[in-house]
């Protein structure tokens, strides 16, 4: 799938909601992102969560969500790649609360489908994002952090159109010409480099 299959959600406020496309797996802590979600509600009562994926833990996830009382959250089960950008067509917030983690692609297409970010800061993401600038960065674990986060976005319209705005920028770099273009340059400076014959 390519950058281009995710259309820029486009609304006119961004909308109540967030959303999380992590396995439902100790790794990714979706737990910390149901929890931020329950305490973000308390400032926010409309506010919703759409939790997409599958994993060992979804039945100890709902459980947790009907603990909480969270009315407006749902866990939709696993989403198709086909799927995805329709998903995030609807808009609201991206929350990742990965406790280890790469550089995931879920940050590229957030980027890419329009919508401002609320992330751990583990592993390559803070590779991927600058904090204040194309998302927002917490600790792991912390869910109040998280949902402080959540609410700096919803009251603050501008700070959310200038992460859209500085993560659409961002996305162009990860796009197949762009990285073939460094690859290929890769591949030159290898070839004019003099040979080690150490």
């Amino acid at each position: 799938m390519s950058i281009s299959e995710f259309a820029r959600a486009g609304h006119d406020s961004l909308p109540k909601r967030l959303i999380s496309l992590r396995a439902l797996e100790e790794l990714y802590d979706v737990e910390n992102t149901i929890r931020a979600y329950s305490i973000a509600r308390r400032t926010v009562p409309d506010l919703r969560c759409d939790v997409f994926g599958g994993g060992s833990l979804r039945p100890q996830l709902e459980a947790l969500a009907e603990r909480l009382g969270g009315t407006g959250l749902t866990i939709h089960g696993e989403i198709s790649r086909d799927e995805l950008p329709d998903a995030l067509s609807e808009g609201g917030i991206l929350v990742n609360s990965s406790r280890v983690d790469n550089m995931p692609h879920v940050i590229i297409e957030a980027f890419a489908a329009g919508l401002p970010i609320v992330t751990t800061d583990v592993g390559g993401i803070p590779q991927m994002v600058e904090h204040e600038t194309t998302a927002l960065m917490v600790p792991p674990g912390r869910p109040a952090d998280m949902a402080e986060a959540i609410l700096r976005l919803i009251e603050d319209p501008d700070l959310a159109r200038h992460l859209i705005a500085r993560g659409e920028e961002e996305v162009a770099q990860y796009t197949w010409e762009r990285a073939s273009a460094l690859w290929e340059e890769s591949y030159r400076n290898c070839l004019a480099a003099p040979p080690n014959h150490a």
